[in-house]
Parts: structure tokens; C-alpha cells; sequence
């Protein structure tokens, strides 16, 4: 009596089955990770629903960590590629226009009111009366309330990761975006990230060098200008794509892309 052998096909399932690496929550979900609409800083309610949406999605992703990773060291500055998030959820969070998570800023300090026992100046003294506040320094006072009120606190707590930065406006190199829109941006300019580009070094010299927020001025500005899309990637040393995406985020629409949408 002789044993059965069983062999198995080359064909069969079991051989056909491959490790399927796993996708990000925003790879999946593209239209709920599109860039936010702020008005004035603020979102309204449905962009706050939507935002907070795609949120609990980044908490259900599997890469979130190695997501939070590469965002923070984007917005350090320790990585070498990247641009940093600006009106989007990424890694969790909703950054706002500024690259800031968005409603964790603090809020306004109002005026302090004091009352009438306490401006009234005493009998005898010779304190001169302070001035009252003028109509324009209330109504500033007052918008900052209401806009701090506005302002919900989508993030909470889940922000604490992200780096401690500047929570300044950042300050634009007015020379150097000057430079890179003209015709000798590449001997006058060198973007940051270009120097972060470790396997081709470059030696800056005297060249300005621009941040990634000044990278985002020269597109604005030569998009406004009618300057095309190649020009501008090639007088800052990047991609199409990259300056493309740049204009995403700005939501500006390039001239030859107006174009043909009119078509």
C-alpha cells in the first residue's frame, strides 16, 4: 500500500497571498482631507465637523505615529524633506494657516474694566486722569473676544506632541524673494530646502537663503505676476509638483490652469 502525497500548486491561493503593506487614513479618505476653508482665521461649523471627522480617522490610521514623527521634525526643521502643513489634518491635528494647530493658540487678553471707585482719582492728589480708550482700541478689544470665542478647540489635549514653536507670524525675506523672482535667482538665492538635501550638498556662500514660508511668497507672488509654474520651480531649485502643491495649499490657481478650466 503506498502513501499519498499531496503537492501543492504553483497556482493555488496560498502561494498568490502577499503582505499588503498597510495605507494612511488620508490615502484613503482624499476628499476628507482636503485643505480647509478659514475665514478670517475661523472655520465655520461644517468645516469644523469635517475637520474633527478626519481627525477620528488619523487616530484610527496605523501609521499615526510614524505620521506624528515626520510632522515634527518638519516643523523643527530637522528633516530633509517636506513642506510643513498649513490649513490641513495631518498627523492627527488641524494645523491653521500659519502651520499652528489650529484653536490651541492663547486667547486674547481682554481689557481689564475698572470701576468708577477705582478711576475716580482721590481728593487732594494730583494724579493726572487716564486717558479713556478710544473707540478704535475697544472695538480691536472686542473683536479679540468674540474671535477667541469663535475659535473652537478642535485639537484638545492631542496637541501636546507637537514642537514647541514661534507662535509669531513668521518674518519674510523681502531681499530674497525679491532675488528669486528675478533672473538671477540662482546666484543670488538658495532655498532651506536645498541645503536639507544631504546626498548633494551645496555650499551657500553669500546666496539669501529662503525659509519654507518665503518659498510660499515667491509662488504666491509670481503666480499673481503671470510667471509660469516651471520658471518658478526652476528659480527656487525644486519641482513642478512641488510648487503645484505649494499653490494647492495657497489655493491660487496658476494661469495656465485658469486657462484651460475656461476651456
Amino acid at each position: 500500500m503506498s502513501a499519498t502525497i499531496a503537492v501543492q500548486s504553483p497556482r493555488s491561493p496560498l502561494r498568490q497571498q502577499r503582505p499588503v503593506a498597510p495605507r494612511r487614513s488620508c490615502q484613503v479618505n482624499i476628499d476628507l482631507f482636503d485643505p480647509f476653508n478659514f475665514r478670517g482665521g475661523v472655520l465655520c461649523d461644517e468645516e469644523v465637523r469635517r475637520a474633527r471627522t478626519a481627525i477620528a480617522a488619523c487616530h484610527s490610521c496605523p501609521l499615526l505615529m510614524q505620521c506624528r514623527a515626520e510632522t515634527a521634525a518638519v516643523l523643527d526643521g530637522t528633516a530633509s524633506r517636506g513642506v510643513p502643513p498649513v490649513g490641513v489634518v495631518q498627523a492627527g491635528i488641524l494645523f491653521d494657516e500659519n502651520s499652528k494647530p489650529y484653536g490651541n493658540a492663547p486667547a486674547p487678553v481682554p481689557a481689564a474694566k475698572h470701576t468708577r471707585a477705582e478711576t475716580a482719582p482721590m481728593k487732594g492728589s494730583r494724579t493726572k486722569k487716564s486717558s479713556a480708550k478710544t473707540a478704535v482700541e475697544q472695538g480691536m478689544f472686542d473683536f479679540a473676544d468674540e474671535l477667541s470665542a469663535a475659535i473652537h478647540q478642535v485639537n484638545g489635549p492631542e496637541a501636546a506632541w507637537v514642537p514647541d514653536i514661534d507662535l509669531s507670524p513668521p518674518r519674510i525675506n523681502k531681499r530674497g524673494v525679491y532675488f528669486a523672482l528675478g533672473p538671477e535667482a540662482l546666484a543670488a538665492t538658495v532655498t532651506r530646502h536645498r541645503l536639507k538635501q544631504t546626498r548633494r550638498p551645496f555650499d551657500p556662500g553669500t546666496r539669501e537663503i529662503l525659509e519654507p514660508h518665503d518659498e510660499f511668497e515667491v509662488v504666491r507672488l509670481g503666480v499673481e505676476r503671470g510667471m509660469p509654474l516651471h520658471r518658478i520651480a526652476a528659480n527656487l531649485r525644486t519641482t513642478w509638483h512641488r510648487v503645484d502643491r505649494m499653490c494647492g495649499l495657497l489655493e491660487i490657481t496658476p494661469t495656465h490652469k485658469g486657462s484651460e478650466t475656461a476651456a
